[in-house]
């Protein structure tokens, strides 16, 4: 059977896994990367909206006690969108793995009004970086560590961020045989800094763009 891993874990409603299996391929979900809250926050900033980078991001906010009912909403994409309380509606939601697209067409929409950027320590703050100092508050809520660990060789690799490329490479190699998949620009380049061939780095990364490019690749694996 043939292997493909992501380094991440799929949302509970994506039918990736089941149609790849169909297909004859096992996906192994594996992120390479741990995240953990800080360990309080006595009061979050007022603005006019709030940023969520990823799924990880809203739910850590959320935990620490942020009150979505005080805020607009905006998504990096539809993954961390659907990650959010039924009742809280995004009014943005980003349709790009290229995170500069996403912020400079989020700032069309936000004008001049304040917005709260929830982040890692680890963020490259691609979003944020575009917006004036005096119309963003950044605030770290949580921390990224990268976590060393083996993984079998699989045919194809799809790798979602710079920090889970860097967390596999920390025990694992890859072979001229591999193809590597990227979640955009950022992570492509990260990839290519460090020595590693990227065969496509995808737009968006929706369920049915998933399954055409890893079918795609692992045909010429």
């Amino acid at each position: 059977m043939k292997t493909a891993l992501i380094t991440k874990h799929l949302s509970k409603d994506s039918l990736l896994r089941e149609q790849l299996l169909k297909e004859g391929i096992e996906l192994i979900e594996r992120p390479f990367i741990f995240t953990s809250p800080i360990s309080s926050i006595p009061e979050w900033p007022q603005a006019k909206w709030v940023f969520f980078s990823s799924p990880k991001g809203a739910e850590i906010s959320i935990k620490l006690g942020l009150d979505l009912s005080k805020y607009r909403i905006a998504a990096l994409g539809e993954g961390t969108a659907k990650s959010l309380p039924q009742t809280a509606k995004p009014e943005f939601i980003g349709h790009s793995t290229d995170t500069r697209a996403v912020a400079e067409d989020f700032l069309k929409i936000v004008g001049d009004e304040s917005v709260l950027f929830p982040l890692s320590d680890r963020s490259l703050k691609n979003v944020s970086s575009i917006f004036p100092d005096h119309q963003k508050i950044e605030v770290q809520c949580y921390h990224t560590t990268t976590v060393a660990m083996d993984c079998p060789k699989t045919d194809v690799i799809i790798f979602s961020s710079p920090s889970n490329v860097e967390g596999f490479l920390l025990k694992n190699k890859i072979s001229p045989q591999q193809k590597v998949i990227t979640f955009g620009p950022s992570t492509a380049l990260y990839c290519t800094e460090h020595q590693i061939e990227v065969s496509e780095s995808l737009e968006n990364t929706q369920d049915s763009t998933l399954l055409t490019t890893i079918l795609k690749w692992i045909s010429r694996s």
